[in-house]
């Protein structure tokens, strides 16, 4: 049983992990997102 549950607690922590990894890949491609929106509409208000 206690194998069970270290397996059970690695399982989570590898999950959250892999959460956060997910939510900061996410992060960045709204940043660069809205980067590439902003370029445009100045590229756009320039022409």
């Amino acid at each position: 049983m206690h194998t069970q549950q270290q397996e059970f607690a690695r399982l989570l922590s590898d999950a959250e992990a892999e959460v956060r990894r997910l939510r900061k890949a996410f992060d960045e491609a709204v940043a660069s997102k809205e980067a590439l929106r902003e370029n445009a509409a100045m590229e756009l208000g320039a022409a």
